[in-house]
């Protein structure tokens, strides 16, 4: 007789809340998308200040999952439950811990350990308010909706108290010294601990608060239908509707789209081709959110229980994955085509009604249609793989590792492809003179509208500066100030000074800086200090002395290509 090893019962109850696994999953998952990160986006030394949200997710959707697989008989159990729940929200915590200092041992703060950590605890408070509310087959619903909602605006340079509240998620964790408030700790360290106690106070099962069964839903009711009243035909379109969450998810998309083109407008406005770059940008967020809606619009069948009644009938594969195909392109693409179609529309009657001639008006817009186009083609295709994906695999972690998945295969392709354009001086030949200065202002026939704006911004800014009579004959107004150059130029951007309405002169917080680091980037032999003299709008003073003017007058036959 062979005697077997008795395996100890608290390793099985944690097999059975798939402890180790999460924790594994949970570690392993982060780390890869670290180095990941490391190797690609951040191989020039630079850093991504919204990795802190990509990392803290990644690390908190496997510990999210601790707390879904609870069943009734954990409830009558010898051992108190409120221990074993405190158990495992503790390895959560900890694991969490863990993994912000691996990722950020030498960064406290500044997009470092704090911001994981912090995001960590907000994720795994979405997932146990998801649990009250949504019940425990859904409990990824929230963290997910929260970490696509905080990819849809950057973090501000000077940030209010405001925005550390309703970006939480990517604030940097750092102590202002101009004396704002940072509120995201505490706001998320308190929601941690309010959900925190109700879950180890609360003795049922987590069902949901809008769980279908009549009994548990407070908001439902009886309803008798008539078949001589409503078709059949419609009947079962609205029950697929109400179980596809078709029309939510529609909403839901077109909030977030519409707010992600109002919130980033002052980088497209006026102009088609940033539009259309602006909804490329948006691939990380749409491109991951269509798979996951995707999946989970393909496990359909599975979560309402007709899937074993498919494995006996003579229905093809694709015959089954229409209906899901055509419900998640309608749902996600449909909200996307409508809030791009009126904003490319926008910009093109901008254009026209500032005399932009119609054959560049055209050429933009359908530039622009092109991109838009590839771009909805791509979560398109995302969506239809992520049905196909959801009618194979069946588990309520599908959705969300699909999502996860799809984002670093989007991050490191998005990384591999450069998508900056050259800016060529004889493409820049709309212009406007600035006659204090006698000198010019050119840019493209696309963004001539802003051409007086931006002469008049000069003339103030440029009236009392000491080296005046040294700058170029011509300055140029382009999109992006750091793109490069096929020639030497005194360049300043249109970036977050755009709009759909041409002011009466742009903010002119960045155009020294931005002239002064194209001007010494077009001009090497010169010091760079030289050029920062030159595109400097206020007198010297006696720490920064005027340089040589030899340098100055080097730095002009070199901007004039002389």
């Amino acid at each position: 007789m062979v005697l077997q090893r008795k395996t100890p019962g608290w390793w099985l109850w944690a097999r059975f809340h798939r402890l180790p696994h999460d924790i594994v999953i949970a570690v392993v998952s982060t780390l890869a998308l670290r180095m990941a990160i490391l190797l690609t986006l951040e191989s020039n030394g630079g850093t991504i200040e919204i990795e802190p949200l990509w990392l803290s997710f990644i690390a908190s959707l496997p510990l999210v999952f601790i707390f879904s697989h609870e069943t009734k008989p954990d409830l009558c159990a010898p051992r108190p439950l409120i221990r074993r729940r405190l158990i495992l929200l503790g390895s959560a915590v900890i694991t969490g811990a863990v993994v912000s200092i691996a990722c950020y041992p030498t960064n406290l703060t500044d997009f470092g350990f704090i911001a994981v950590f912090r995001n960590i605890l907000v994720f795994l408070t979405l997932g146990l308010l998801g649990r009250e509310l949504l019940g425990q087959t859904r409990i990824w619903i929230l963290p997910l909706i929260a970490t696509a909602g905080s990819m849809l605006f950057s973090w501000p340079q000077y940030p209010t108290v405001w925005d550390t509240v309703y970006g939480a998620l990517r604030s940097p964790g750092s102590f202002y010294s101009d004396g704002t408030i940072d509120l995201s700790i505490p706001l998320c360290l308190g929601s941690f601990i309010l959900l925190s106690v109700i879950y180890l106070r609360q003795d049922t099962v987590g069902r949901g608060r809008f769980h279908a069964n009549q009994q548990s839903n407070i908001f439902s009711r009886s309803t008798v239908y008539r078949a001589g009243n409503i078709p059949v035909a419609q009947l079962r379109a609205r029950g697929w509707r109400r179980i596809t969450q078709q029309i939510a998810i529609g909403l839901i998309i077109t909030i977030s789209d519409s707010y992600y083109l109002l919130q980033d407008k002052k980088n497209w406005g006026g102009s088609p081709a940033e539009l259309a770059s602006t909804c490329l940008n948006g691939i990380f967020v749409f491109g991951s959110v269509a798979m996951a809606v995707g999946t989970f619009v393909g496990q359909t069948r599975w979560r309402t229980g007709i899937a074993v009644w498919e494995k006996l009938s003579n229905y093809t594969t694709i015959a089954l994955l229409k209906k899901p195909a055509l419900s998640v392109t309608t749902a996600v693409l449909i909200p996307i085509i409508t809030v791009s179609v009126i904003a490319l529309a926008a910009n093109s009657w901008f254009l026209i009604s500032h005399d932009v001639s119609s054959s560049v008006v055209v050429a933009g817009t359908s530039s622009a249609t092109t991109t838009i186009g590839a771009f909805l083609i791509i979560v398109a295709v995302l969506a239809l793989t992520g049905v196909a994906i959801g009618h194979k695999r069946k588990g309520i972690w599908v959705p969300s590792v699909a999502f996860i998945l799809t984002l670093i295969v989007l991050i490191v392709g998005h990384s591999q492809v450069d998508h900056v354009s050259t800016d060529r001086r004889d493409k820049l030949t709309a212009c406007a003179s600035i006659p204090e200065l006698n000198r010019q202002v050119c840019s493209s026939e696309t963004n001539a509208p802003f051409l007086h704006a931006a002469a008049r911004t000069l003339s103030d800014l440029y009236a009392d500066a000491p080296a005046k009579q040294y700058l170029p004959q011509t300055l140029y107004l382009v999109n992006n100030a750091f793109a490069p150059s096929d020639s030497p130029m005194a360049k300043f951007g249109l970036y977050r000074k755009r709009s759909l309405a041409v002011p009466q002169a742009l903010p002119s917080t960045d155009i020294s800086s931005e002239l002064g680091q194209t001007i010494g980037n077009s001009c090497k032999d010169v010091q760079a200090s030289s050029a920062l003299y030159l595109a400097t709008p206020a007198p010297g003073s006696p720490d920064n002395p005027p340089p040589p003017e030899e340098d100055l007058i080097q730095l002009q036959h070199c901007l004039n290509g002389q």
